[in-house]
């Protein structure tokens, strides 16, 4: 030990309540860092994280990322361990890494090997199956993370410590270009494409929720983690599926701003260590579809259609041993309680989930929607945003009904439940379990206006193409039913692609700036997109103190000069309202409008000096406005 380096250690062993040996250590160095790490031999853990990583022949990869960790952080001080599952210990990288990992013991690293069974999924559920941590951080083995990076992730979870799948930003390697998600897109053998969101630029932005990341770096905590399917093996599969699967269980998932990190790619023209097969990846799909109920005809489509990796008649037979796998595992699965609902199994090219569409096969209200709930598939996530906008609504007009928005809404006990849908064989069950006064509209939904009610459902999805895809179907029936207190609008195309408004956004857009009485009170573009708008004066969103609004404006004005007072162009200024007029933070007083984050007037303002919106320098603090880059003249008025 240097001179000069105070260090004394004091290690007691105790027992706790119930008896299980504590090891207590205590430490002080010469940064006068002080800590206390509590492990659990024998009983329940109490450490706090756990950073685990699976690997398969990547001692390189393995030693990189853990050499770059140790050297920014002490894993006592953050009540932490590393753990490495290795899916390949027998090789000669396996061997190395079980060396260097050992050789760590005393630092709180483990190793766990792992030879069978082999695959992404099954060795990162063993690092959350091994974890000791409360909060599960898994990575991949050639990524590289920062301290501030995980105290930022320690801080969220001890702010929100629900079921939350949280995400980083994944940076390039020139550190120019960021990605922050996953949009669910089939492309080149994935279900998933890099998408970036302007809220991941800055470090220290809030947390935005997200449909799915690449899972080089991903968080859980331990005990909410939903796991991937017990049965996929080999490579991929996973991405979007695992935030779908998290959603269906009542979590949420989120991008990090503050956790950054960096993923070395292979070099596609090496073969990789580990099996890579086409085959693998298309049944790990056909599995999750299955387990989720979802339609597995998009998998027939990417792979048979569009890449061609392989044939229908491969594809048929791989779809149908898939099929009976998951069947025959959940046929053998033990249970403790007796099924009040009938079990299915997904069939190929479909959900498989409704059997006989006319036949009653719930006694309740609430066994129904449970079944609907486990079923969902994509709108799974927004189920208990749609829930809490019915609350309270007493009379409901459903447009493109359907299950399970359909079992939601009657599982409110509105007196009146209007429904207009051209496919409607869940309706004799919902006649046989609901109560109050029910009337179903046969027809196409953009055909027909119901009466005025409280709420109003618009199911976007059910709509035909040529009316969902312009915003004039939309925009008739927020005006039909302007006089309710609640507008629900689930399917929507809420992302702008590049400078073209999709035609929900446009309708709604239109909607909130002809009734001013009307404002967004949910905006979410997460497919399928969701949108709840509301009348209800005491639901308006308020402006922050009159304090805060004095030194927001003070500062803003004070950098709106020192950058030469410039000014934004009116089409910078028109597309800079136009996001404001879907935000749920949009304050309207008379012809006035504000921002409820940060108090400041979007236009017009105060003392001629114009609104926010109308500064070049100024930015929308919860980053939805379009870059100045984007216009002629970088945004700035002639």
């Amino acid at each position: 030990m240097r001179s000069g380096v105070g260090f004394r250690l004091l290690i007691a062993r105790c027992l706790d309540a119930r008896g299980c040996a504590i090891v207590l250590i205590l430490a002080r160095q010469d940064t006068q860092e002080k800590f206390v790490s509590r492990h659990v031999i024998n009983g329940r853990n109490g450490m706090r994280l756990t950073i685990g990583m699976a690997c398969y022949d990547d001692f390189e990869g393995v030693f990189g990322t853990v050499e770059n960790l140790l050297s920014q952080i002490s894993l006592p001080a953050f009540d932490a361990e590393l753990l490495v599952v290795d899916n390949h210990p027998d090789s000669a990288d396996g061997k190395s890494t079980a060396h260097y990992i050992r050789n760590l013991e005393r630092f709180g690293a483990r190793y766990i090997p792992m030879p069978e069974p082999v695959g992404t999924s099954p060795a990162r559920d063993r690092v959350f199956h091994e974890a000791r941590g409360e909060i599960v951080l898994c990575v991949d083995s050639h990524v590289s993370i920062t301290r501030p990076g995980i105290e930022a992730l320690l801080e969220y979870y001890r702010k929100n410590p629900g079921p939350h799948l949280v995400t980083g930003v994944l940076l390039s390697y020139d550190r120019g270009t960021y990605w922050t998600h996953f949009d669910p897109v089939w492309r080149g053998g994935m279900w998933g494409i890099w998408g970036t969101d302007p809220r991941g630029q800055c470090e220290s932005a809030p947390p935005f929720e997200v449909p799915g990341q690449g899972l080089g770096l991903f968080a859980c905590p331990k005990q909410f983690w939903p796991g991937f399917n017990p049965l996929a093996r080999g490579f991929g599969g996973e991405e979007i599926y695992i935030h779908r699967k998290m959603a269906a269980r009542g979590g949420r998932g989120f991008c990090l701003p503050a956790l950054r990190f960096v993923h070395r790619f292979r070099d596609q023209s090496t073969p990789t260590p580990y099996r890579n097969d086409w085959k693998d990846r298309i049944r790990n799909y056909l599995l999750e579809f299955a387990e989720m109920g979802w339609d597995t005809e998009p998998i027939r489509r990417h792979f048979v259609d569009e890449i061609k990796a392989i044939t229908a008649p491969e594809y048929d037979a791989l779809a149908q041993t898939a099929f009976q796998e998951w069947a025959a595992y959940i046929g053998a699965e033990p249970s403790g309680a007796t099924l009040s609902t009938p079990t299915t199994t997904a069939r190929p090219g479909g959900c498989g989930c409704r059997g006989n569409p006319e036949q009653v096969r719930y006694s309740t209200l609430a066994d129904w929607l449970a079944f609907e709930r486990n079923n969902a598939g994509e709108i799974t996530r927004h189920l208990a945003a749609i829930e809490e906008g019915l609350k309270g609504m007493t009379t409901v007009a459903h447009y493109g009904a359907a299950p399970p928005v359909a079992a939601l809404a009657l599982a409110q006990s509105p007196r009146l439940y209007l429904a207009v849908a051209d496919n409607a064989d869940w309706w004799p069950q919902a006649r046989a379990v609901a109560t109050g006064q029910m009337q179903l509209a046969k027809a196409s939904p953009e055909r027909v206006s119901l009466p005025t009610t409280e709420a109003v459902i618009v199911d976007l999805r059910k709509f035909p193409r040529p009316a969902a895809d312009t915003p004039e179907a939309l925009w008739r029936l927020l005006n039909a039913h302007q006089s309710a207190r609640r507008i629900i609008v689930v399917g929507a195309e809420l992302g702008a692609q590049g400078n073209v408004e999709p035609p929900p956004r446009a309708a709604i857009r239109q909607f909130t700036r002809a009734h001013s009485e009307w404002f967004v009170l949910r905006y979410d573009m997460d497919y399928p997109g969701l949108v709840i708008l509301s009348s209800i004066e005491a639901e308006r969103p308020k402006l922050p103190p009159r304090t805060a609004q004095v030194l927001t404006f003070a500062r803003a004005v004070t950098q709106h000069l020192a950058s030469g007072a410039r000014r934004a162009s009116p089409e910078l200024v028109a597309a800079r309202l136009d996001a404001c007029a879907v935000c749920p933070s949009r304050v309207v007083e008379g012809d006035n409008q504000r921002c409820a984050v940060c108090g400041c007037y979007l236009a017009k303002g105060i003392m001629g000096l114009g609104g926010k919106a109308e500064w070049l320098d100024q930015d929308c603090p919860l980053g939805k406005w379009p870059s100045p880059a984007q216009f002629p003249n970088g945004g700035e008025a002639p």
